[in-house]
């Protein structure tokens, strides 16, 4: 497994050096306490609280070449793991059918169009600043786990060739471990059933599989029929992955059931909804913390609980919510076509911001729930199907991919 640095989506790749690391030849001045600078002394802690609220495009691209002292303040584990709990959380989303049209979209701040550099590749997940890449142009499905910020990227082993038709495609922490784990739902040819492809960062030097059968004969079925369901219906994407667990949620599917697997132990438990949520007119969300569940109960009328506790399977109900586009300030904006409808895709429970998606004008929403108001939106142009948009929560962040690979060889 290589860990490499990312230029851009067509430049030659670059090696991270020891030299770059050091500072030397990168543009890092070499004061230090006792050296004549502008920089007024100040003890490490008030550094580290200072720097720590900047972003982390900031503190990568210029705080950490201001000196010695600073980059090492920057590069302290420590100091990447308060950060990344300081940043503001927003959307990547990716336009499946359009090269290089990545955005990362702020929901407070920000410009209209944010266009962020991600190499040419699909962007299937995200968790803590690292996005998930399947690369485009190979016959072998070649994966990337990549920092948009560092530039820095791991190539995964290639999957093995017994294993095929990949879905469900996420990246997962452990919030103990802080161990990364790819995860991935393909068809076993020498079990001949599904199975969940795994990965761990730094620990892994090969994928390791979990026979899916082991969910339970109920959910397996479940699983078997969205997978060979989902090129026709892609806007129904079960997997997802938030707060250490991975989640096939199908909210076409009909059972009262569906499958959680707490990634650090691997143990799988058997989710009910909540009580009176039946039928497949439902949507699984996700929030910065948890799952989110969106059921329209009466017309565009709809209602939200969040998973607070995957193990004992505890709902809260959150809040209802009209989204019809009549009563909408954006009524005069949207296409007006046939499917005119307001889509939640996302849920920022801390700073109580709804994202929302008009598939027939490409338009994206937050929408603050208590004020009740739109704060901005985002027309990203109209695709012949906006479903297929890729798109998950995603952070800036400074975790470093290269320290990872460094556990392995520890």
């Amino acid at each position: 497994m290589d860990t490499e640095a990312v230029v851009g989506p067509k430049s030659n790749k670059a090696m991270v050096t020891e030299d770059t690391a050091l500072g030397r030849n990168s543009g890092v001045g070499t004061c230090d306490e006792t050296m004549d600078t502008n920089i007024p002394f100040l003890p490490a802690e008030i550094i580290f609280d200072i720097l720590v609220r900047l972003r982390a495009d900031i503190l990568y691209n210029v705080m950490r070449l201001v000196c010695r002292k600073w980059y090492n303040i920057i590069h302290d584990p420590r100091f990447i793991t308060a950060n990344l709990s300081r940043s503001p959380a927003g959307l990547l989303i990716q336009r499946c059918s359009e090269p290089n049209s990545t955005f990362f979209l702020e929901t407070v701040k920000g410009t209209e169009n944010p266009k962020t550099e991600i190499p040419n590749g699909r962007s299937v997940a995200c968790c803590d600043g690292l996005v998930l890449i399947r690369l485009s142009n190979h016959c072998q499905k070649v994966l990337w786990v990549v920092n948009p910020i560092t530039k820095q990227h791991v190539t995964l082993p290639l999957l093995p060739d017994y294993l095929s038709g990949h879905d469900g495609y996420t990246l997962v922490s452990g919030p103990s471990t802080m161990e990364y784990k790819v995860l991935l739902v393909c068809h076993n040819g020498i079990t001949n059933c599904l199975c969940l492809a795994i990965f761990t960062l730094g620990v892994d030097n090969a994928w390791r599989t979990i026979d899916v059968i082991k969910f339970a004969s109920e959910l397996y079925c479940n699983m078997y029929h969205h997978y060979h369901q989902f090129d026709r219906f892609p806007s129904n994407k079960p997997a997802i992955a938030v707060s250490g667990f991975f989640y096939w949620c199908d909210c076409k599917s009909r059972s009262p059931t569906f499958a959680a697997i707490e990634m650090e132990t691997e143990i799988v438990y058997q989710v009910p909804l909540p009580e009176g949520v039946r039928g497949y007119l439902k949507e699984f969300i996700k929030s910065e913390t948890s799952l989110i569940l969106a059921y329209p109960i009466d017309g565009a009328e709809w209602e939200f609980w969040a998973l607070t506790n995957t193990k004992a399977r505890e709902w809260t109900k959150l809040f209802r919510i009209d989204l019809d586009i009549r009563k909408s300030p954006l009524a005069s904006v949207l296409s007006g076509g046939t499917f005119d409808i307001l889509i939640p895709i996302a849920l920022f429970v801390s700073r109580d911001i709804l994202i929302l998606r008009n598939a027939s004008s490409g338009i994206y929403v937050a929408y603050n729930i208590k004020m009740r108001q739109i704060l901005r939106y985002w027309k990203l142009g109209i695709m012949r199907n906006s479903f297929s948009d890729n798109l998950d929560i995603h952070v800036n962040s400074l975790v470093a991919l290269k320290m990872l690979v460094k556990n392995i060889d520890a």
